[in-house]
């Protein structure tokens, strides 16, 4: 019997664990594990992301850890035989210690690869399906996932700095700016996979604008036009700020932005009222 050519597994940081996204057959879901006020969930499974919006808006004690090493070498074991290849996408490394835990148990496995991935949202789902549609093999795979990591650009614009803080993303003298001027941080998720703070600013309006205007300069020295770009949103249910997004993006381009409600992992980095504003190829284009 032939075996596929790529299998693929995607985790929490992924859009599949919402409940209107079915899986394709060759791909498998890896969830991390969620703690609220002691008790923990296995994300997408035993909670989705509005009961986790529910559960911490009253400030209970909320926390994530990577998913389970049983589960993942199980999926390794169970996909490994039957691909050819296997491709996963963890939470990048610029945010969790999966990737690295993903790299160790992979050197067992001549054909699993771990990508240390910058992808939010939707570009997941439209980045697999693009290499399911060409039934894509490896070479061609990690050429188009490269070319789309070079191509793809994301600033967070956190509502509430509490949680960046807490987790250690942002510290020493810029944490207590943020926390005697209650100043709002313009932080990009790109360079060498890397959260890096590229700008701070007196309102939570003015940093979204902000981050729109860096992301037009992006576009404007990649290889590709405007219109060639999908922007999208990736928002807690909170709309004010979604809605100052859309209308500066608005001013910028014709492109209608993609909003999409994040995973209840990028809750436990950013805090409720963050938003993330992202631009990426349309697929026919790389």
């Amino acid at each position: 019997m032939t075996k596929k050519k790529i299998g693929y597994i995607v985790d929490s940081f992924s859009p599949y664990l919402q409940k209107n996204i079915d899986l394709p057959d060759n791909v498998r879901y890896l969830p991390l594990t969620i703690y609220i006020d002691g008790k923990s969930y296995k994300d997408g499974i035993d909670i989705q992301v509005e009961d986790v919006f529910e559960k911490i808006v009253p400030g209970n004690g909320f926390k994530t850890s990577q998913p389970s090493p049983k589960l993942l070498i199980d999926l390794y074991n169970e996909l490994s035989p039957k691909y050819e290849d296997v491709i996963y996408f963890p939470v990048g490394s610029a945010i969790s210690g999966t990737y690295q835990t993903a790299v160790s148990f992979s050197r067992e496995y001549k054909n699993i690869h771990v990508i240390n991935n910058t992808f939010v949202g939707r570009e997941f789902k439209s980045i697999i399906d693009e290499l399911n549609s060409i039934d894509a093999d490896f070479a061609i795979a990690n050429r188009y996932i490269n070319k789309m990591q070079k191509n793809t650009n994301t600033y967070v614009v956190p509502k509430n700095n509490l949680a960046l803080i807490k987790g250690g993303r942002i510290n020493g003298f810029k944490s207590l700016v943020l926390k005697v001027l209650k100043s709002f941080p313009v932080i990009s998720f790109k360079d060498k996979v890397e959260l890096k703070n590229v700008g701070i600013k007196r309102k939570n309006a003015s940093a979204i604008k902000f981050a729109i205007k860096k992301q037009i300069k992006f576009i404007e020295q990649s290889e590709f036009d405007l219109n060639d770009f999908v922007w999208e949103i990736n928002h807690t249910n909170d709309m004010e700020p979604v809605n100052v997004a859309i209308e500066a993006i608005k001013e910028e381009t014709p492109n209608i932005p993609l909003t999409t409600l994040t995973s209840s992992i990028v809750v436990a980095y950013t805090g409720l009222g963050a938003i993330s504003i992202s631009v990426y190829p349309k697929e026919k284009r790389i």
